[in-house]
């Protein structure tokens, strides 16, 4: 990702005079988005059981893990073996088509020129 991100601010910055102007929005963006990531967590880990064990200590998780895990067991996303396969598989799908779409774009730009 960090290597698209470089393409995408190197180019931004040749189009614009070697300026920062647009390369800073960039930027100031991922950090926004981050934010709110992060804070999506943070708020989901305080108030659902589900994201929890994430900031669980280790002496916490081997006390009390087997017990939460074992009381949320039916609505657990983890030990559903079907929807995990599927999640998996899904995801692994998301990459693969992110793989051939980038060597796609790759060849194209190499085919046509556009790649200087």
């Amino acid at each position: 990702m960090s290597i698209i991100i470089r393409i995408i601010t190197g180019a931004l910055q040749d189009a614009d005079d070697n300026s920062y102007r647009r390369v800073i929005q960039v930027y100031l963006f991922l950090a926004a988005a981050s934010l709110v990531v992060g804070a999506a967590i943070l708020i989901g880990s305080l108030t659902s059981d589900y994201l929890a064990p994430l900031q669980w200590t280790r002496k916490k998780r081997l006390t009390s893990g087997v017990e939460i895990i074992a009381a949320n067991k039916e609505r657990s996303l983890v030990t559903n073996a079907k929807r995990t396969r599927r999640i998996s598989l899904g995801c692994f799908g998301a990459l693969l088509a992110l793989t051939v779409g980038a060597w796609v774009a790759y060849i194209w730009g190499a085919v046509t020129g556009h790649n200087s």
